[in-house]
């Protein structure tokens, strides 16, 4: 009898165990876990990989959106890796190709690499604390907050090869918060996710919010007020 998706996801978390659901398959080879869904007239099922267990601990889950049935399977890991306490960092391997190419391929099905590069290059440097609506403080132009609802994309960092990268949103989308990778400029990871946000501003930045000036952000950019009207300098 196959096992529930439920059932293959938890032991291989949990226990690195492989195994085989009807949609879901767990790979101890590979260390990781795909969403195996087969459409009717496909002779083989696509092979999306959910989640990887990295070589320094944890897991490294694809963040993509991901279709049906495609998408309840993600939700599954997610869900898992919460209750599990298992270090995690959530970032769509689309952009992870990005990052690893310097962005001359941008899709993990045209990747140069594999599977188990990534197990062995990726590390997670801030565990995320999971898929969720949270209350963040947004300033308008006139500098006053605001309390918005966004829903972040596992906000976490991670280490790529020799670099470290934020994954996050953009809080301040019109209508819904936009996922942004971006590189660190640092030579140590960050010992938590706001002081990673810290490390995005340049020094016109922290010069112009310790002089009391009322910086916006959007997403890795900065935008500083100046002395002519409706105009702005980024950072």
């Amino acid at each position: 009898m196959a096992k529930t998706h439920e059932q293959v996801i938890e032991d291989f978390i949990k226990d690195g165990k492989g195994g085989r659901g009807t949609y879901v398959m767990a790979r101890e080879k590979d260390h990781a876990v795909y969403s195996a869904y087969r459409r009717r007239w496909e002779t083989n099922p696509n092979m999306v990989p959910l989640a990887v267990q990295v070589a320094d601990g944890g897991f490294l889950v694809n963040g993509a959106r991901l279709d049906y049935p495609r998408g309840n399977h993600q939700q599954l890991v997610l869900q898992t890796l919460e209750t599990s306490q298992v270090p995690f960092g959530v970032v769509p391997f689309d952009s992870i190709t990005a990052a690893w190419t310097d962005g001359k391929t941008r899709s993990w099905s045209q990747a140069p690499f594999k599977l188990r590069d990534l197990r062995r290059e990726v590390g997670i440097a801030v565990p995320s604390t999971g898929e969720r609506w949270r209350d963040v403080e947004v300033k308008d132009k006139y500098g006053r907050v605001h309390i918005q609802k966004v829903h972040t994309l596992g906000d976490s960092v991670i280490r790529l090869r020799d670099h470290f990268y934020l994954s996050g949103v953009d809080e301040t989308g019109r209508y819904a918060s936009i996922y942004f990778l971006a590189r660190l400029v640092v030579d140590r990871p960050p010992a938590s996710y706001e002081e990673a946000l810290n490390f995005l501003k340049p020094k016109v930045v922290q010069d112009a919010e310790a002089r009391g000036a009322n910086v916006l952000r959007q997403g890795e950019w900065f935008a500083v007020p100046t002395k002519f009207d409706d105009v702005g300098t980024s950072a």
